[in-house]
């Protein structure tokens, strides 16, 4: 991401310095965690194929053997790497909204006892995590927030395929597909009555990280903001 100093502003809140570097670090160890994953589950199928290629008794056999000898030798192993690379890719995905509920929280719990804010996150009444934080943030804290609705807006449906991972394995109904058809680097694969979500390589991850960089950078300018009015008030 390029710097500008249109971009730049004086904090008014110095815990906002904090937040913003911890955000900062969190998300660039995540971009090099994807791009650690990504190559090494690229390394470990060119060695698969390359020890296919190299199958000398494989190569002589007529397409029938093949495809038996294959099935006996290979297949297993070919299953393998699909689930490793759906795991790891499904890991991340969790990871990220891990981290992501995890900087609301706590910086929802850090304006509450800097600011005496009578109303606390954990007494908020909400669907999710997710709209309690926006809701404390706006209702509450009394912030500008249309500035990154849409943003938000997107994070929260890519919580749908979150928690479809999280508590059913990644399997859905043709219901559920049809919501989640729109969201950005991913697939499904019909098994029988029903499909499994499938994540592309990097595309849905950078996304997802695009998402929730934007969001928490346009959170941490509106809080800023919101201080600079409280003192003026005060």
């Amino acid at each position: 991401m390029e710097f500008s100093f249109k971009d730049a502003y004086l904090y008014n809140w110095q815990e906002l310095y904090y937040f913003e570097l911890e955000n900062d670090m969190c998300l660039d160890a995540f971009h090099i965690l994807n791009n650690n994953i990504e190559n090494s589950l690229k390394s470990t199928k060119q060695e698969f194929t390359k020890l296919i290629d190299q199958d000398s008794f494989l190569s002589n056999l007529n397409e029938n053997d093949k495809s038996k000898y294959y099935s006996q030798i290979y297949y297993r192993e070919e299953l393998a790497l699909l689930n490793l690379q759906r795991l790891q890719r499904y890991s991340l995905c969790l990871s990220l909204f891990s981290f992501f509920e995890g900087r609301l929280k706590s910086i929802c719990s850090s304006l509450e006892l800097e600011f005496h804010l009578k109303k606390k996150v954990k007494e908020l009444a909400a669907p999710d995590d997710l709209s309690k934080y926006w809701d404390y943030l706006d209702k509450v804290f009394k912030m500008k927030m249309n500035t990154f609705k849409s943003e938000f807006s997107i994070i929260k449906k890519i919580k749908l395929v979150r928690n479809l991972v999280a508590h059913n394995e990644g399997f859905l109904d043709k219901i559920m597909k049809n919501r989640l058809d729109s969201i950005i680097g991913i697939s499904f694969t019909e098994i029988e009555n029903r499909y499994r979500i499938e994540i592309a390589e990097n595309i849905f991850i950078d996304f997802l990280l695009s998402q929730m960089s934007f969001c928490l950078s346009k959170i941490s300018i509106s809080i800023n903001n919101r201080c600079k009015d409280i003192a003026i008030k005060n």
